[in-house]
């Protein structure tokens, strides 16, 4: 028993908790990107995408203690958001405003589920199978196709980098949503938690691959204008000794002319006394 022991350990409590590090650990990164750069609408997305990631992972990490369990249900009501969050993202990544549907999405869907709860509308098992789950594996399916369709007809690198992680997840959420309908005989362990890491990894990547195009571009423009700047001062220079040579060409002839007006104002003066 000791290896299954131990694998179920460390799949359960080890690997869970390395993963809950490695998502607070990028998401920092990431949040931290987006207060630099918050006009970018990637960045916008996934540092929303990020917190709330953070926050249902820690909810989920904590809640199935016995005095927390009441909150799983409101953490289930909010996954759809992240569903949300993810097809904005996609949108990002393909270079394509997304719709005002799916900001209104983002805040709708989770009032709705807590409301369901709150209510008691609605059992709390079955709003988190039947509705909030699939909405969210719904909501990156779409992503995916999105990110997909980017990689593929638009051929964007971004695209291309994040269509593997994006296809990890929904297989995942589906394989959860199975195990948490009990269709299958296998033990309630869910799975996605563990690729988020992954998922947020090849964001990570995205952004150091822009962050050296954007460094690449910045050097490229320096050299451009390195060279416009030797250009304009090799211009100036020609300029100035031109019109050094031509003030210099205005005093002689300046002079010359004072010469003769006075040569010629002097031997008149003499030749009328002469004549007087």
């Amino acid at each position: 028993l000791a290896p299954n022991f131990k694998l179920r350990v460390f799949l359960e409590d080890r690997l869970k908790t390395m993963a809950l590090a490695a998502h607070v650990l990028l998401g920092i990164g990431i949040i931290c990107a987006y207060f630099y750069r918050p006009k970018d609408p990637l960045f916008s997305w996934l540092a929303a995408m990020v917190a709330l990631s953070f926050v249902l992972s820690l909810g989920f990490f904590a809640g199935f203690q016995p005095g927390l369990q009441d909150v799983l249900a409101y953490l289930g009501a909010v996954s759809p958001a992240l569903g949300c969050l993810a097809i904005g993202v996609a949108f990002a990544l393909i270079g394509k405003p997304p719709p005002k549907l799916v900001r209104i999405l983002c805040i709708a869907l989770p009032c709705v589920g807590a409301l369901l709860i709150f209510s008691g509308m609605a059992p709390n098992k079955v709003l988190v199978t039947l509705i909030s789950v699939p909405l969210l594996a719904a909501g990156f399916m779409v992503a995916t196709a999105l990110v997909a369709w980017g990689a593929i007809r638009r051929e964007g690198t971004d695209a291309r980098l994040m269509l593997s992680p994006f296809f990890l997840v929904c297989v995942f959420l589906v394989g959860d949503i199975v195990v948490a309908a009990d269709m299958t005989d296998q033990p309630f362990i869910l799975y996605t938690p563990y690729v988020r890491p992954l998922l947020l990894a090849f964001v990570m990547a995205v952004l150091m691959r822009r962050l050296a195009t954007s460094l690449d571009d910045l050097d490229q423009a320096n050299e451009n204008l390195n060279h416009k700047l030797a250009q304009r001062e090799e211009e100036l220079a020609a300029l100035h000794k031109q019109e050094r040579l031509e003030a210099a060409r205005l005093v002689r002839e300046q002079e010359r002319e004072r010469l003769t007006h006075d040569l010629h104002d002097g031997i008149s003066g003499h030749l009328v006394s002469i004549i007087a």
